[in-house]
């Protein structure tokens, strides 16, 4: 189980080394029915104490066990698995108590490395010990914080302890911790039918506490909300501006920290021509979310169709500035110079727009009806 973690837990491999059972001084495991010839794992850092001399020179047995352990949880293709499991059965009935044991002592040490290695190799006797997949899961989730920075080892770190809750509540359904987390995983994978449901049998549960269940109430409330924008800004898009803001506005007391719900609202009210109301959401999306060049261009377009074209220049030059290659910024400056007569300014612009965009319609367009203006005025020239 866990063969995912395979790539990644193979750099431990160098923490054990291998010594032939033909030694004479290995002869005595045969009893505990280690076939000779087969390699006997040693932990390495025993094996440098016995080198510099911090140790005396029999090989000890517990080492020899750990190094097993430790080999097999790294390691779920290698070959002598089946010949360590046997002797560790024969050497110590209780051994996987053991190895749990270890297990949980490393976790707490915040070894959490080598803890889910001890639980992969526990999993090779016994895959549905819902401690063990509980523990597997909570080491996996701390992990990926641990690792938030490489997304490759986050995501794969958080799908396993995702597959581990998922393993716990396939062995007890009413396992009400483990619904409990795997609700966020779905909330995070926007998963949220999924969360709702799991969330809901967990909170018939006494297991959980009174701040667990607020915490899942107020995330369900959350993601009701999410649906509600999604549904709005959806509708947005496709122009449905009255549609979308029956869902966007009835957030907006609840989410006033949600730039991008200020965003669609102010795009439905410059849809429907309502400068002053679309002014007023962008303009608090751009104070929430500072820089986000998108809003700043609204802005400017709302500026100008009301003919406010000093306002619309500097918010078109600001937004500039971050993206100064942008061709939709350019043409919208250009459109400015063309409202004002600044007709050279304005063909210096829209050109500068179309070689970043050869093919954009609206900046050809413009272009167009530029040249026709300068030719108009050529010929009033002349």
């Amino acid at each position: 189980m866990f063969l995912e973690l395979d790539n990644i837990l193979k750099e431990k491999t160098d923490e054990v080394v291998f010594i032939e059972l033909k030694d004479s001084a290995l002869q005595s495991l045969e009893k505990f029915h280690l076939p000779v010839g087969t390699p006997v794992p040693f932990m390495t850092r025993d094996m440098v104490s016995k080198v510099s001399g911090k140790q005396g020179s029999d090989i000890t047995l517990p080492s020899i066990m750990e190094a097993m352990v430790h080999i097999m949880g790294i390691d779920t293709k290698f070959p002598y698995k089946e010949a360590y499991m046997t002797f560790l059965q024969s050497v110590d009935a209780n051994f996987k108590e053991r190895v749990l044991a270890d297990a949980l002592a490393l976790a707490q040490a915040e070894q959490r490395l080598d803890a889910v290695v001890r639980l992969r190799a526990y999993m090779l006797f016994d895959e549905k010990n819902m401690d063990v997949l509980y523990n597997m899961a909570r080491l996996c989730e701390e992990l990926a914080v641990e690792n938030e920075k490489d997304d490759n080892v986050y995501g794969l770190f958080m799908a396993m302890g995702r597959k581990a809750l998922e393993a716990c509540l396939e062995i007890d359904p009413g396992f009400a911790l483990a619904g409990y987390h795997l609700g966020f995983h779905y909330v995070n994978d926007q998963a949220y039918g999924r969360a709702e449901k799991i969330w809901g049998q967990a909170m018939k549960s006494d297991a959980l506490s009174d701040d667990q269940k607020i915490e899942m109430i107020n995330t369900l409330r959350n993601i009701d909300a999410k649906l509600e924008y999604e549904k709005g800004y959806k509708l947005v898009i496709e122009g449905f501006s009255d549609e979308g803001l029956e869902h966007l506005t009835p957030l907006l007391e609840d989410y006033p920290e949600w730039w991008n719900l200020m965003f669609f609202v102010g795009l439905a009210y410059r849809q429907k021509e309502m400068y002053d109301e679309a002014l007023h959401y962008y303009k608090q999306s751009l104070n929430l979310n500072t820089g986000h060049v998108e809003t700043v261009n609204e802005i400017g377009i709302c500026y100008m169709t009301m003919g406010h074209f000093d306002d619309a220049e500097r918010y078109f030059k600001e937004a500039l500035k971050i993206h100064p290659n942008n061709h939709e910024l350019l043409c919208n400056l250009g459109i400015v110079h063309v409202q004002r007569g600044e007709l050279y300014d304005a063909l210096d612009k829209i050109q500068e727009a179309i070689k970043i965009q050869p093919d954009d319609e609206i900046s050809n367009a413009w272009l167009r009806q530029v040249k026709l203006l300068l030719a108009q005025n050529d010929e009033q020239l002349h």
